[in-house]
């Protein structure tokens, strides 16, 4: 392997020698030196350097091609990144700003997935009052007015003739419905239709949409809305048990070590001080709970030990009885009892159903995008990558292949984050 050393690569993780192996394929030719996946079950590299996974493994191997273009600039400074970890940590030291303000500018995915889409015309019955974003999240998503982005997106066209990159070019018909939902779809735009003219602007989403107000005063980011509360809020909030008034990072430690107020058991109903409930219920409880597997009325702090180790269950194919620890195992591996196909009606031994339904199966199912007929065990592969059934992009708005849209998408979101991060 080049210049390195001829001896195995060693993983204190897990005491034993690597076999001699061919580098797996996962990388291109572009890297330089030893860096390919040598082992990926001990997430091992060929330069020698071991990792707790796979996933930062091959961000290992990605940082280091020479090829790749920065992804990520600072808003601030202009300098480039190559990972959004390494801007992150750039963004929080060198300029002194916290991660809630990087989380409003560099969204992350699961963030995005918490910004719930509202109508913003008044005389609209999908319309939200302005602190319908500030609402809990559950709360906002039990009254969402729409099902899905596409949905948003269909009703801002068709009903109000609307759309949020207008081409600002005079004389150009690409405005209200026909307009453009993505920037880099405005700006690719204006370099075919408009050479010479001023491009398009792009800001960075800083809307208090992208995020929660907190007791607090705070704007949040969605994805760290939960750990601020519990570690650095600084609401006075009153304990409900001892009525003591608190800063409410501090509820939940107070609760289980200081709390004094009186609950109750709602097992044996004894009344306790607040911070000896979880120590009671877990070692104390003398309350008599009945397993609902085999009936037996043991006490509640030895039902868990009892359910995985002395349980016994029936086998509700061949009625043999067991330990419900080895049910699972047995059902998949073992037990001859007759069990019936979902889809195709066909009876054959419990342990060969699944292997059956993966490769077997002749039951047929009809795609309910393209709907053409299949076998059902390759109706999901079919959905992901052959499906011919066009669907509309969320980002650049063009209707791609279903089997092909995984990939657009995710190149238009490289794309649309480029161009943002280009004109801030």
């Amino acid at each position: 392997m080049g210049g390195s050393t001829s001896q195995p690569i060693q993983n204190p993780t897990h005491n034993h020698r690597l076999r001699d192996i061919e580098p797996q394929n996962h990388t291109s030719s572009s890297h330089t030196g030893q860096h390919f996946i040598i082992n990926s079950k001990s997430s091992t590299c060929g330069c020698g350097k071991y990792f707790a996974s796979l996933y930062t493994l091959k961000r290992h191997i990605s940082s280091l091609d020479e090829k790749s273009s920065p992804k990520y600039s600072c808003t601030e400074c202009g300098r480039d990144f190559k990972r959004k970890d390494h801007l992150k940590q750039h963004f929080t030291a060198y300029h002194q700003n916290n991660n809630n303000e990087f989380e409003t500018l560099f969204p992350s995915r699961q963030a995005r997935r918490w910004v719930i889409p509202v109508c913003h015309f008044k005389n609209c019955e999908y319309y939200r009052v302005p602190g319908f974003g500030r609402l809990p999240i559950q709360e906002q998503n039990n009254n969402r007015p729409f099902d899905s982005q596409s949905e948003y997106s269909a009703h801002m066209r068709h009903d109000h003739n609307w759309s949020p990159y207008p081409c600002q070019a005079s004389g150009c018909q690409r405005v209200g419905e026909v307009g453009f939902w993505n920037i880099i779809a405005l700006r690719n735009h204006h370099e075919n239709k408009h050479p010479g003219g001023a491009g398009p602007v792009a800001v960075a989403r800083t809307s208090p949409t992208n995020t929660i107000l907190c007791d607090c005063g705070k704007h949040i980011s969605p994805t760290f809305i939960g750990n601020h509360c519990e570690s650095f809020c600084s609401t006075e909030v009153e304990c409900q048990y001892c009525l003591m008034r608190l800063p409410r990072h501090m509820l939940r430690i107070h609760g289980q070590n200081n709390c004094e107020g009186e609950v109750e058991c709602q097992h044996c109903f004894m009344r306790l001080p607040n911070n000896k409930l979880r120590r009671h219920k877990s070692d104390e409880c003398q309350a008599e709970v009945e397993c609902q597997d085999c009936f037996t009325r043991l006490r509640r702090r030895e039902l868990y030990e009892h359910e995985y180790h002395d349980c016994e269950v029936e086998c509700k194919y061949c009625h043999e009885r067991m330990l419900r620890q080895k049910l699972y195992f047995h059902e998949h591996c073992y037990c001859q009892g007759e069990a019936e196909c979902e889809r195709c009606f066909m009876f054959l031994p419990r342990r060969e159903l699944y292997r059956h339904e993966q490769e077997a199966c002749e039951a047929e199912a009809e795609c309910k995008y393209c709907h053409e007929r299949l076998l059902h065990r390759d109706l999901g592969r079919h959905q992901r990558c052959d499906c011919q059934a066009e669907a509309e992009c969320g980002y650049c708005n063009k209707s791609i292949p279903r089997g092909n849209l995984v990939n657009h998408k995710s190149h238009c979101k490289r794309e649309w984050e480029r161009a943002i991060l280009a004109s801030s």
